[in-house]
């Protein structure tokens, strides 16, 4: 087990228990000194600075009780984003969400589609997305998508 995966046993947990989940972690330079990155997303509720604050010294205190890391970092505990990148085995928890689907070939006309993603199965999904008042859909292979992402709607 590297690092990375034993820092992540301690971390998760303590994610779990104030309803967060771990989306990523890995390290990174800030000035002179190296940084444990971490990104979370909410499970319930909001993300908001104290929630991550309230997750901030628990986690501090138990890597520093593990004395995994043995020289200073920073440990720098943050939001994933608005419109944070979905892995496929993400989007049943993305179900009524705006998203952002880029595709591989264009479709229709197209190369990328706005809407709602209203369903998910093994090996496809379907957005709902408006053409001026009208609401329209199309399902999409998930071969076919290059990328989806969250999208704020404005």
């Amino acid at each position: 087990m590297d690092q990375l995966d034993q820092i992540k046993a301690i971390v998760e947990p303590i994610l779990l228990e104030n309803g967060l989940r771990l989306y990523s972690m890995n390290w990174t330079k800030f000035q002179h000194m190296k940084a444990l990155e971490i990104s979370v997303i909410t499970t319930e509720g909001v993300l908001d600075i104290d929630r991550i604050a309230q997750v901030s010294e628990p986690i501090s205190e138990a890597l520093d009780a593990s004395e995994l890391i043995s020289f200073e970092y920073l440990l720098d505990i943050g939001s994933a984003g608005a419109e944070r990148e979905l892995a496929f085995d993400e989007l049943d928890g993305a179900l009524g969400k705006y998203v952002y689907v880029k595709f591989k070939n264009p479709l229709q006309g197209a190369d990328s589609v706005y809407g709602d993603l209203v369903a998910v199965d093994e090996s496809s999904m379907t957005i709902e997305y408006r053409v001026k008042q009208a609401k329209k859909r199309i399902q999409l292979d998930k071969e076919k998508v290059a990328k989806i992402r969250l999208a704020v709607k404005v």
